[in-house]
Order: C-alpha cells, then sequence, then structure tokens
C-alpha cells in the first residue's frame, strides 16, 4: 500500500527531473557521494541522478506557462476567470513548495545477485540532507523505523501483503492550509461544505475520525490449498481459494461503531470476549466464496473475505505460527532490516496462480499465443521493507527479478508486443473464418437429418421449435452427435452423448413446422446471436448453407436480412416472424 504511493510518487519525481534537469549546467555540490554509499556496488544495475534542481525547474515552468495565461492570449476570457486561473496557478505552486520536492536531493537505485541465496537483491534511496525534511512526503509516511509487528499477523499461507504507514491526519490538515489560504472562495466553500455536511449529515466528525487512526494499515491475501475455487468460464479453472483481509490499527472504536452504523450487519458472538465480530449482509452472488466479517481485537479492525482468514490472523499472531516461522519467508527476509516504516511481501505462489489462470484462460480459448506467454512468465517473489531516516527513504529488496533485467525485459517484449498486436488480428480472422466453416458444415449437417426426417414423416419437418424440434433428430437416431448442435464459436458446451438436447447445449435456431411444399429459399435453421461478430450462417429449406454479415443480429433481424434478398411472399413472411416470436417468448 505504501509501497505503490511511494513508488507512484517517485516515478512522476524521476519523469520530472529527466525533463526539467536537462536544461540544467552541472551541478556543483550534488549527492552523489552521500546516495552512492548506500547502494552496492558491483552488480548488474546501478543508477544515480542528482534532484537539485528539480522543485526549482519546475515552478519555473509553472511560472512561464501562467505567463501565457492572459487577455492577449485568451481575448473571450473573463476577468473573473482569469484570477480564477491565476490564483490556482498559485496555489499549485505552494503545494510543490509545502510537498517536499525541493528537499529530494538525489535518487539511486542498485541490484546485485546473491548466488548463494539465488535472489537479487535491490535498494532504492530517495535522498535528502539531514535536518533538511520539512515537507510533507517526509512526514505522510511515517517517522523513525521501528519493529514491524504486523508481519506477525501474515498466516502461514500468505502469499500477497503489505503494509504501512500513513498519516491521514498530517495530510489533510495540510492540505486544508493550503486551500485556506489560497485565493480561491469556490475551492474554500466546497472544502468547508464538505465537512459540515460530513458531520451534519453523515454524523461523522472528520478530525475526531483521523485521530482515532494509528496511522498503519496493510492487505493479506491468502490462498487455501485444502480448499478449492472454480472460475467459472467456457472451460471452468480450479484454483486455491483465496480469501483476502484490510486491517487498520485503532486507538478506539470510533471507526468500527461508525462501519456497524453505516454497513448492513448483524453482531456474531462465537465466545471469544476478546475480539468482537460482526457478520455483513452481502446478497450478491459471487464465483468465489464471499462472506464478508468485520472484527474488532486488540490496537486493529479487520474487515475480511470470510471468518477464516480472521481466525488465521488472529492465531498467527497468538501462536507464532504464521508466515514469519515459515522457511519460505526466513530466507527471503536475509539481509533485510528488522525495522523499518513499510514492506511489501510477494510469494511465488502467487505469480504461479495468476500465470497458471492466465495460461489455462489462453489455452481454452485457443489463444496461439499461449506457448509465447510460457516463455515470458516466470516465478516471481519479493520481500522489500521502505525506512524513513534521517536521510530521507531507503528501500531494500530481495526479489526474483533485478531492475536491470525487469528494464531490459520491458524493451525487449515492447517491439514484440507491436509485432503481436500486428499479427494477431490476421491470425483472429483466420481462426474466425476457419470456426465459421466447421458452423456451416454442422448447419448441413443438420440439413441432410431433417431432409432423413421429412422422408419418413410425409415430407413434414419437426413441429417444435428450437432445442425441443431438434432433440425429435437426436433421440430418434437421426443425428446423434450432441457436437454437432454446438457452434465452434459458441460459448455453450455439447451436451453429454445421449443425453437430451436443451436450450444450454444448442448454439442454432431451429423454426419448426415447416414442410417440404414450402419456398426451398425459406430459412429452418440460423445461428443464435452471438455466435459470430456481425455474422450469422443460415441453413435454407432446400439444404444449402449461406453466411451472411447482419450487425447487431436478433432473429427477427435475421428474419428481415432474408426476405430482402429471397422476397418471401406475405404469408410465408408472417409464418416465419411469427416463429421467431415465439422462439423468443
Amino acid at each position: 500500500m505504501f509501497g505503490n504511493k511511494l513508488f507512484s510518487l517517485c516515478a512522476a519525481a524521476f519523469l520530472s527531473c529527466s525533463l526539467l534537469l536537462s536544461s540544467a549546467s552541472n551541478a556543483q555540490n550534488t549527492s552523489f557521494k552521500e546516495v552512492t554509499s548506500k547502494l552496492d556496488a558491483d552488480g548488474e544495475f546501478y543508477f544515480y541522478m542528482s534532484t537539485d534542481k528539480a522543485s526549482e525547474n519546475l515552478l519555473k515552468k509553472l511560472n512561464e506557462i501562467k505567463g501565457l495565461v492572459n487577455k492577449q492570449s485568451f481575448p473571450d476570457m473573463s476577468d473573473e476567470n482569469l484570477s480564477t486561473a491565476m490564483s490556482g496557478f498559485d496555489f499549485a505552486s505552494s503545494l510543490i513548495k509545502g510537498s517536499g520536492l525541493s528537499e529530494l536531493k538525489g535518487i539511486g537505485v542498485s541490484s546485485i545477485y546473491d548466488g548463494k541465496n539465488d535472489f537479487n537483491r535491490g535498494k532504492m534511496i530517495f535522498f535528502h540532507r539531514k535536518n533538511e525534511d520539512k515537507g510533507l512526503i517526509w512526514k505522510l509516511f511515517g517517522k523513525e523505523p521501528h519493529k514491524l509487528d504486523s508481519l506477525k499477523l501474515l498466516p502461514a499461507n500468505t502469499v500477497f501483503a503489505g503494509f504501512g504507514e500513513t498519516d491521514l491526519g498530517i495530510f489533510w490538515s495540510w492540505l486544508k492550509a493550503e486551500v485556506n489560504k489560497s485565493n480561491i472562495p469556490q475551492m474554500k466553500d466546497a472544502f468547508s461544505k464538505f465537512e459540515n455536511e460530513l458531520k451534519e449529515k453523515n454524523g461523522i466528525d472528520l478530525s475526531v475520525l483521523l485521530a482515532s487512526l494509528e496511522n498503519n494499515s496493510g492487505f493479506i491475501l491468502t490462498l487455501d490449498n485444502t480448499k478449492k475455487t472454480i472460475i467459472p468460464g467456457k472451460v471452468p479453472i480450479e484454483i486455491p481459494e483465496p480469501s483476502l483481509a484490510l486491517v487498520v490499527y485503532v486507538k478506539d472504536n470510533n471507526l468500527f461503531d461508525l462501519l456497524k452504523k453505516k454497513i448492513p450487519s448483524m453482531p456474531k458472538n462465537d465466545g471469544n470476549k476478546e475480539v468482537q465480530k460482526v457478520q455483513i449482509i452481502f446478497g450478491l452472488p459471487l464465483p468465489v466464496r464471499f462472506q464478508p466479517m468485520m472484527a474488532r481485537t486488540e490496537n486493529m479492525l479487520i474487515l475480511a473475505s470470510n471468518e477464516d482468514i480472521i481466525d488465521s490472523i488472529i492465531s498467527a499472531k497468538k501462536n507464532g505460527n504464521g508466515l514469519v516461522a515459515t522457511e519460505e519467508f526466513k530466507k527471503l527476509a536475509v539481509n533485510i532490516p528488522d525495522t523499518g516504516n513499510a514492506y511489501k511481501y510477494v510469494s511465488s505462489k502467487f505469480s504461479e496462480t495468476i500465470q497458471d489462470i492466465q495460461t489455462k484462460i489462453a489455452e481454452n480459448e485457443n489463444n496461439p499465443f499461449a506457448k509465447i506467454m510460457n516463455i515470458f512468465q516466470k516465478k516471481t517473489f519479493l520481500f522489500s521493507v521502505c525506512r524513513n531516516t534521517d536521510e530521507g527513504f531507503e528501500v531494500t529488496a530481495n526479489s526474483s527479478m533485478n531492475i536491470g533485467t525487469a528494464f531490459v525485459t520491458q524493451v525487449s517484449i515492447a517491439p514484440m508486443a507491436i509485432a503481436a498486436g500486428m499479427m494477431l488480428p490476421a491470425l483472429n480472422s483466420a481462426r474466425e473464418k476457419a470456426k465459421r466453416i466447421s458452423c456451416a458444415s454442422n448447419l448441413k449437417q443438420i440439413g441432410l437429418a431433417l431432409k432423413q426426417y421429412s422422408m419418413d414423416y410425409d415430407d413434414k419437418f419437426p413441429e417444435a421449435n428450437g432445442a425441443a424440434g431438434l432433440e425429435v433428430l437426436r433421440k430418434n437416431d437421426y443425428l446423434t452427435d450432441t457436437k454437432v448442435y454446438v457452434c465452434p464459436s459458441s460459448s455453450l458446451q455439447a451436451g453429454k452423448p445421449g443425453t437430451p438436447l436443451t436450450e444450454t447445449t444448442v448454439s442454432y435456431i431451429y423454426l419448426g413446422g415447416l414442410t417440404e411444399k414450402d419456398s426451398p429459399d425459406m430459412p429452418i435453421a440460423f445461428d443464435k446471436p452471438g455466435n459470430h461478430k456481425d455474422y450469422i450462417n443460415v441453413l435454407f429449406l432446400d439444404g444449402h448453407v449461406q453466411g451472411f454479415p447482419i450487425r447487431g443480429a436478433t432473429p427477427e433481424k435475421v428474419i428481415d436480412y432474408v426476405n430482402s434478398i429471397y422476397k418471401y411472399k406475405p404469408e410465408e413472411y408472417r409464418k416465419l416472424k411469427d416463429k421467431v416470436l415465439i422462439k423468443a417468448e
């Protein structure tokens, strides 16, 4: 959580600096020595950039843009709007000055391979000089490093987790102060109105609520191999059962009581007086087990997808049998600081599960790039800790991939992705064309079976519409292969041999009750809309099959389309329209 925010923030700073520092002369007294002294030399990746002028150049560019906004450039702009625009630029400048960007003096990154443990150790440094940490970013994400007690909460089957400090109280106070000192009345009014409505209409005193938080929170995702979850699809995929928990450290019951009032729920008493549990009422069906629950214990508020993960968290903390006790974690935590302000953990089991799902989906869809995807898939794992020191943020990580390799991989994948993007439409088009041909073959086989039936039944075809009419062919042994009744482009699955045909196992619309005396150009069966994109195969009474490009097809549109070509008699047209209307009902 914290790591994502920090990474995004630093990525923005990195991009800004690369652009803004290009015009600067060779800087003197840079932070090179201070930053590089914290990095690992002789590794596979090593990077340093001075950011000393970043804030100054950013403000300079902002003022240049501000100078372009005037009556000469925008003669139709009213004086009020021009004044608001100027105030907006001043507000943006104030945010930049108060953010702490001016105190960021350098960024460094290194990555070195640890052959003994078979992983890469990476470091990222965001440096400010000592006592030059007055800006928001140096206060927002915690103060001095401390023991990472939340690691003890992680169950042994945790595959993805992240905890970190974010002082929302400091952020809100800072933003409120910036808004109040701005010269934008509309923004001041909106800010004040938001706080007042929150208190008057919802009974939420934001300052009290934020003060009740301990500024530390995170998430835990587990995968339980003893239980399985089915991901629905054309071919269902089985995975270990996932469970998710959000943990917020709190000082009191303020947030817990607020959520109980706002969320439909009912208390659950399991006899444990140390834990208050509330079952959240959630009636929507989901493909995974989702029985949301909220719990309050010690200095924590836990929101979870089910009760099991809450019990696992409490057990891990109480008994010491969680993730930190596993050999996998102990190995990954080698030479990682045991104090910090944030951390992120990713197990190789998480990446393996995600990659397995992606591969199976691609294979089920007959994706020609399924095997190519496997080439680039690699077991991924990570444990990183971020520390807010007296000289800025220091991130230390053990990971399966070094930063240099990751960069080169992304660069090499880009042209391959472009080539694949150029090839894929052609391959998909060829594949869909083959499926249309196979679909037409299915309809021809159905047509032959219908002809054989009519010869045995006085030139009449099965009376019932839809799957019920085609079931007459199957049960009377005219066409018993259930796969023929399903278009290869359809998401429907063919019925098992010997089982009756239903609308869920037939992907064609059959118009029952026709006879050999009817016009040979009348349609007797065609694709259900959705089998092919903007395309319908039609079986005609004389046994021939023809495909038509019909955008947004419905049964009625199909009849109208073929009628525009074959010009049926009014009574024939009405007969066909009545049949598709009956089928639709």
